[in-house]
């Protein structure tokens, strides 16, 4: 036998949510890993939309009363407590560089 891993990954139906979103449960393992099984919902791309953080991006594939699933793209699962937030700058310097970039608001009374 050989040393290669053999890969499983398949979708099994369910009955859609409340929605009429089509879920699943995805079904993966290897042959030196436990089987970890998942239930989520399909949901189409949209063009210009990110992928919500830990979703994945796949091809199904018919195959009986299943689907074999094709991993195209895994989306990073954000760390809890943390992600993206605005810089925090005291509003004088924001007002001090303001000035420097695009220069001091003119003056009304030397606009004519």
């Amino acid at each position: 036998m050989s040393d290669e891993k053999i890969t499983r990954d398949v979708a099994v139906p369910l009955p859609p949510d409340s929605n009429g979103n089509m879920r699943i449960m995805r079904v993966r393992g290897t042959d030196t890993r436990p089987v970890e099984a998942q239930v989520g919902v399909l949901m189409p791309v949209q063009d210009g939309k990110p992928i919500p953080p830990g979703a994945d991006y796949v091809h199904l594939k018919p195959n009986g009363e299943h689907f074999d699933v094709d991993t195209i793209y895994s989306s990073p699962i954000k760390p809890s407590g943390g992600g993206w937030k605005p810089l925090s700058v005291s509003p004088e310097k924001f007002a001090s560089n303001w000035d420097r970039i695009f220069g001091k608001k003119p003056d009304p009374s030397e606009w004519n």
